[in-house]
């Protein structure tokens, strides 16, 4: 792991953690009659929340251990990280003011757009297509825990898994579509991946040209070493 690749991951595990206080701060702020504990908990609900977490986590796991995750890891971060933004800005933006402002842009667009610029300056990429499918696992893995919050606590998250206000069969729609994408980013990704390796390998093999010379170079200028067998 070089020193920019790690010195950068430093400071988007600072900045990350830095957004997630400020998130958390401008919610006790907005919620006043709510303790500390009940919006934590309440904030842990936020598929946002829990993968600007994990961003934070591996990131600092990089830096302290001084060497990359697996490509399959990085890869599945990035693509997390990229999805909160799309369907945030796509589904979910709101108006904020002050604090609050701040911090939406941090955990829902600087973050993701840092965390995508990372893995194409430095992350490894040896990416198969079956990394794809792998890399909906997280997601999935959210859709039963936000299920289970909202079955204990009467209150879900985001509209589109809310059984409640768009009934089992919108929810069932809306979560093969939100699949679909994450198929198909993940697709993306992987693409974009192989390309960037094969292009990374390509410029470590010598040219054509180079070979050329070597091949048409002259013979060595050395001279044989000549004499007299003894009899």
């Amino acid at each position: 792991m070089s020193h920019q690749a790690k010195g950068t991951a430093l400071a988007i595990a600072v900045f990350t953690t830095i957004s997630l206080t400020l998130n958390y701060v401008s919610a006790l702020q907005s919620l006043p009659d709510q303790t500390a504990a009940e919006v934590a908990w309440r904030l842990l609900g936020f598929f946002t929340n829990l993968t600007n977490g994990l961003v934070a986590v591996c990131f600092a796991l990089m830096v302290w251990r001084g060497r990359y995750l697996t490509p399959r890891w990085l890869g599945g971060l990035t693509l997390w990280a990229a999805i909160v933004g799309i369907v945030y800005y796509g589904l979910l933006r709101q108006d904020y003011e002050g604090l609050s402002y701040v911090s939406d842009i941090c955990v829902h667009g600087i973050v993701p757009l840092s965390v995508a610029a990372w893995w194409l300056a430095f992350s490894p990429k040896r990416l198969t297509w079956v990394e794809a499918f792998v890399w909906l696992t997280w997601p999935l893995v959210y859709v039963v825990y936000a299920f289970l919050r909202g079955w204990i606590a009467g209150v879900y998250p985001y509209f589109f898994i809310d059984p409640i206000a768009i009934g089992w069969m919108g929810v069932a729609v809306w979560s093969a579509g939100l699949c679909v994408l994450f198929l198909v980013g993940g697709v993306g990704v992987v693409t974009l991946g192989r390309m960037i390796e094969a292009r990374t390998m390509a410029r470590a093999l010598p040219s054509p040209e180079s070979l050329a010379q070597r091949n048409t170079a002259g013979p060595s200028t050395r001279r044989p070493v000549t004499g007299h067998v003894a009899g």
